[in-house]
């Protein structure tokens, strides 16, 4: 195949400009907003060897410390101090802390300086703590739950505080970082941008929670929402991505697809939470991001391998969407959504044939139906019909009519799957049923549960025998007097049960029938995982879903 390679010295620190935005290759920086080990969103636990607080500029720059091996990082804001540790409080009035502070005329230019003046303060009982602002440390004071009660701290120590005081209300953007013992450490507004990383620089992992993160840790706040971010080397994101994106036990040339594409999905969609302060979620919403903890040492070597590499089309970063399992055809861009991309072309992919998600069925009622559009914002009154009205020249359903006694809706493409459940109605590459048109399913066919499978799998009920300890027998899966038992250990009645249950389509209920699951767009991941097992290059592999794109 010919390749036309940049080498990878120069690939590493090259940037490139996009539709106006610039974009680089490994060595620069993502931030990445982690949701997944929250277990509240207003606190959280962090946990290192030690660590290090800074600044960014152009880098990491430390301006302080820290030997505690255990951080708390919560937003100000209103707290009730039950059982001994702080928790929000639902009501203000109940709160034994608040976010209303005495702002001294204190400034030092070294946190050292500043907490040895906090700590003559707390010899004398006042509750003092260090604010950070540009770098510059501030003698803070108080907790406090409104601003009479801060006026009558004021009152009492304004011989210590000096002249130039002011009462600091609620600005709703404030975080601090506190010991295990609830004192604080530093409190700076979330516009600061500062950073945490371990003290151990040779391998800087910080415990989120029970998730560790390689690079820095820092913070944001919406509103009563603490917002944790991970600002980390694409390098090191990717380590995180890839084993969550694809089984580290495939085949080394799939996982290096799964490399590239997942890097091209980061460099253009960098700016996708731009607005909320950082670049991308660690969940499907953008790309599934574990983490130090989810690295395997194979997806690491994938991500190394193909270091400084990327998918283009006409020498632009191509859009590298990918999905589970295409059904044996991806899908042109337009009958996904709603633009034309030249390299997103369905094709043909027998090699996504055999894999566990090959063929589905789902059996869904009317009165389930009528549920999910309420969920969704739509009624269209009891259901009365449901047809497929167009259908893309690839085959998957491009708009779905609902008809009910209220009016008709249809559902057209990915809105299928959002309104009837995207785990449900696995892709739009289906057909249906409704009560039994088109053919009985008993007159024409069986549906067995395979317990070693682990799946439904058809078969044809013409001529179909079993094994009993009675000999060979005509099966009739309209009785279970006969007690036929399968050498998986199910009965006739439990077979009966099974396809009652998952794909019998008895009185008002609609029988889904599908191929793939996932979108249908761009590679098909366990079509990467055949051809990487027939012995194709990750060039090949990429280069087969992404219709005229290049690895360079």
């Amino acid at each position: 195949m010919k390749r036309n390679l940049l080498p990878i010295v120069l690939a590493l620190f090259l940037s490139f400009t996009l539709s106006g935005k610039v974009f680089a290759y490994e060595n620069d920086y993502v931030k990445v907003a982690i949701k997944s080990p929250l277990k509240l969103n207003y606190t959280v636990n962090l946990s290192s060897d030690g660590f290090q607080l800074g600044i960014w500029d152009n880098g990491f720059n430390s301006i302080l410390s820290l030997d505690d091996k255990n951080l708390v990082a919560r937003i100000d804001s209103y707290y009730g101090n039950a059982y001994g540790n702080y928790q929000k409080s639902n009501d203000i009035f109940t709160a034994t802390h608040g976010p209303f502070h005495i702002k001294t005329n204190k400034i030092f230019f070294s946190y050292d300086e500043a907490l040895y003046e906090v700590k003559y303060f707390r010899d004398l009982n006042i509750d003092a703590f260090i604010y950070c602002d540009q770098g510059i440390f501030e003698i803070w004071v108080g907790q406090f739950l409104n601003e009479s009660m801060a006026r009558q701290e004021l009152i009492k120590y304004e011989d210590y505080f000096g002249s130039q005081t002011d009462i600091i209300g609620e600005p709703n953007s404030r975080i601090m970082l506190t010991d295990e013992s609830n004192q604080i450490i530093l409190m700076f507004d979330k516009s600061q941008s500062l950073y945490l990383s371990s003290i151990n620089t040779d391998k800087s992992i910080i415990k989120v929670e029970d998730a560790g993160y390689r690079d820095y840790i820092t913070f944001s706040r919406k509103g009563d929402e603490l917002i944790v971010i991970n600002n980390i080397k694409i390098q090191n994101y990717l380590y995180g991505v890839v084993p969550k994106e694809m089984s580290a036990s495939w085949a080394l040339e799939a996982l290096k697809a799964q490399a590239i594409a997942a890097k091209n999905y980061t460099l253009i969609n960098m700016n996708k939470h731009i607005n909320e302060g950082y670049n991308l979620c660690d969940t499907t919403h953008c790309q599934v991001y574990g983490g130090y903890n989810s690295e395997n040492i194979m997806t690491n070597r994938a991500v190394d391998e193909t270091a400084g590499r990327v998918l283009m089309y006409n020498n632009e970063i191509v859009e590298a969407y990918y999905h589970s399992s295409s059904g044996g055809r991806t899908e042109n861009s337009e009958n996904v959504w709603s633009g034309v991309i030249p390299y997103l072309r369905g094709v043909e992919d027998d090699f996504s044939l055999g894999s566990p998600y090959d063929s589905w069925q789902f059996v869904i009622s009317e009165d389930e139906i009528r549920a999910k559009f309420i969920e969704n914002g739509l009624d269209v009154g009891n259901i009365t019909d449901i047809q497929v009205v167009s259908t893309s020249e690839n085959g998957r359903v491009i708009e779905l009519m609902i008809r009910g006694t209220m009016g008709t809706q249809v559902l057209k493409k990915e809105q299928i799957r959002q309104v009837l459940g995207a785990s449900n109605i696995k892709s739009t590459f289906f057909e249906m049923k409704i009560n039994g048109e088109g053919g009985s399913f008993l007159s024409q066919d069986i549906y067995i549960y395979s317990t070693n499978e682990g799946r439904v799998i058809k078969q044809s009920i013409d001529n179909a025998t079993v094994l009993s300890s009675e000999g060979l027998n005509v099966l009739d899966i309209t009785s279970s007097s006969k007690g036929i038992t399968l050498t998986d250990g199910l009965s006739t009645k439990e077979i009966i049960n099974k396809i009652e249950n998952n794909t019998i389509n008895s009185e008002g209920k609609y029988v889904f029938m599908g191929k793939g699951w996932g979108h249908g767009v761009g590679m098909s991941q366990w079509g990467a995982k055949k051809m990487a097992e027939l012995g194709y290059s990750y060039e090949q592999i990429l280069e087969h879903y992404y219709t005229g794109a290049k690895v360079k």
